[in-house]
């Protein structure tokens, strides 16, 4: 979650802030110059996930992309890579999602399969990007 506040009320909880914390690994970045979502909104948010990690930066209100940014990326993701997807139930049909396109080049071939499988490409492109000195 970047740069993220707890209001307006998510659609689907019947009441916010939730009455205990939420058992969903979550990642809170924010920019202590953000001039747009006050940090303390974003730290507030993060109190309502049962184990929030999170990493503030010195920019503004925009994705950081230094170094230590995409460290902190790459850890949060990196819990997830290689785990296997979870099952589905008996009769449930297969998730729609959108092709990625192939790219023009790389070692990618095909789409990612299963969160493991997204956590890794996207792992990966931050190993790329974090080697350019981004």
């Amino acid at each position: 979650i970047i740069a993220g506040f707890g209001r307006p009320v998510p659609e689907g909880l019947e009441a916010f802030p939730p009455a205990s914390p939420l058992a969903v690994p979550s990642l809170h970045i924010w920019g202590d110059a953000d001039d747009h979502i006050p940090g303390w909104t974003s730290e507030v948010l993060s109190t309502y996930f049962a184990s929030a990690s999170v990493h503030r930066h010195p920019g503004a209100h925009f994705v950081p992309q230094k170094p230590p940014d995409c460290a902190a990326i790459q850890a949060f993701l990196a819990q997830f890579a290689g785990q296997a997807a979870e099952p589905r139930r008996p009769g449930a049909a297969e998730p729609q999602r959108p092709m990625a396109p192939e790219p023009q080049q790389g070692p990618r071939a095909t789409a990612p399969v299963g969160p493991a499988g997204v956590a890794e490409e996207l792992l990966g492109a931050l190993r790329r990007y974090a080697g350019r000195g981004g």
